[in-house]
């Protein structure tokens, strides 16, 4: 399975990030982050794109530490949720 081929939900990348809804939305519409939107309500994004903001940012450690958390916990889930989008 390709790294790139994983994704996270708007929710996600919020709670990873610690960011408000604005605050991505800013993300977006500044292009600091690439995001695939499948449907009116949803919108996706790589985590590869997403660990490359937070490695960019000068964000604590420990941020850095939970999103590679969250990803490895996490890393079933994510891949149903990529079979479910394609479904």
């Amino acid at each position: 399975m390709k790294e790139n081929s994983h994704f996270l939900t708007s929710k996600e990348v919020i709670y990873l990030l610690r960011i408000s809804k604005r605050t991505l939305q800013n993300y977006r519409d500044d292009g600091r982050i690439q995001f695939f939107r499948i449907s009116k309500k949803t919108i996706l994004y790589r985590i590869k794109d997403v660990e490359e903001l937070l490695m960019k940012s000068s964000c604590s450690s420990y941020r850095k530490d939970t999103f590679k958390n969250y990803i490895n916990e996490n890393a079933e889930k994510i891949w149903d949720q990529i079979i479910a989008n394609n479904s």
